[in-house]
């Protein structure tokens, strides 16, 4: 690990092309041989970049309603599920925890949401 400021455990550091992102802050710091990462995502880091088409798709998986305004528990659950697929990318495993994706019936976007974000982490990591 690296000393000073900037040292912690390697996975709350994520590498990119144009640096490494301290996942604690988003901020891009310049790599460093001492974060021993051993895996980089192979795409540029922008903080400013958009997803607008996922976003959308995620709220409707998470019960959006086109017509009206998001709901609190939709806003939560995408949240959630934004966190859950980072801490999934970092190698923190402090939380001890399994997602499961259920539910009694399908055509709900499980598959759909999981294959988006299994083959763009296998394309950028």
């Amino acid at each position: 690990m690296a000393s000073g400021a900037r040292s912690g455990p390697a996975s709350v550091f994520t590498d990119c092309l144009n640096g490494t992102i301290d996942l604690r802050t988003g901020e891009l710091i310049p790599h460093d041989r001492g974060f021993l990462i051993t895996k980089p995502c192979h795409v540029n880091f922008d903080q400013a970049a958009e997803c607008p088409r996922f976003l959308q798709f995620t709220e409707w998986a998470m019960g959006a309603n086109p017509d009206a305004a998001l709901s609190t528990e939709t806003v939560a659950l995408v949240g959630f599920l934004q966190r859950a697929f980072g801490y999934g990318l970092t190698g923190d495993v402090s939380e001890k925890a399994a997602l499961v994706f259920w539910r009694e019936v399908g055509n709900n976007a499980k598959t759909t949401l999981l294959t988006a974000i299994i083959n763009k982490t296998d394309q950028a990591c």
